[in-house]
């Protein structure tokens, strides 16, 4: 299970990346143990991946910076492939 502390660096750190104005472009995050210590964060988003490029390479950046050291696989999951 991951740890309590874990998610809310993620959370936090998704927080800090996303626009304060507006909707988020967020729509749900999983978040799991693999195997050997690994951290898996899933983000599903409702952009398209073309749609905004510097926002999903701002996610994917702000939820790997809150992993630090710690193992990991970061995911963004498009809504859209256009």
């Amino acid at each position: 299970m991951v740890a309590s502390e874990t998610t809310k660096r993620v959370l936090e750190a998704l927080a800090d990346a996303l626009p304060k104005e507006g909707a988020s472009p967020v729509k749900s995050l999983r978040i799991h143990d693999g195997w050997g210590n690994m951290v898996f964060v899933a983000i599903h988003t409702a952009l398209s991946r073309s749609s905004d490029h510097e926002l999903g390479n701002r996610i994917k950046d702000s939820v790997e910076g809150a992993l630090g050291g710690q193992r990991h696989r970061v995911e963004i999951i498009w809504e859209s492939l256009e």
